[in-house]
Order: C-alpha cells, then structure tokens, then sequence
C-alpha cells in the first residue's frame, strides 16, 4: 500500500480536528500514542494503518454528526408544529 498523499493526510487531519477528542480515541483505536499520531500527520512518518482507521473514523464522526443535525431539524419541526 502506498502512503497517503500529503494532500490527502492534511484533509484527514484538519477533518478530525473539527472533532472534540478525537487525536484520542484515533491513537486508542491505533494502539498508539498521540505523539505518533501527530508525527504520521506531520509526515516525519509513514503508517497506513493509522491512516486508514483515521479516514474511517472521521467518516463515522462525520456521520455522527449529520445524524445529530437531522434529529435536532425533526424535533424543532415538533416544536414548531406543537405551537401552532
């Protein structure tokens, strides 16, 4: 497997910043430290694994919070619907 572009890392990692804890639960599921981590996003080194559990994480975070979002949208439909 081929490491992950620099492009491609960045966009992962400013992805899970937007997430509260996240480096951490990244360098839990990983096995690993969150020095690690960083230094596999600086790009001093190279684990596709780690990689590879990011991008998913972020795309369950992601989804998370699209969840959330639409939750949120239905029970203000509630409300709004309630008070009139």
């Amino acid at each position: 497997m081929l490491a992950a572009s620099e492009n491609t890392l960045n966009e992962i990692y400013q992805g899970l910043r937007g997430f509260h804890g996240s480096m951490k639960e990244l360098s839990k599921r990983r096995g690993c430290t969150r020095e690690w981590v960083r230094l596999v996003f600086k790009g001093d080194y190279v684990d596709n694994n780690l990689v590879k559990i990011a991008a998913e994480l972020l795309l369950e975070k992601t989804q998370e919070r699209a969840a959330g979002q639409q939750q949120i949208e239905a029970t203000m439909l509630e409300v709004r619907a309630a008070q009139n």
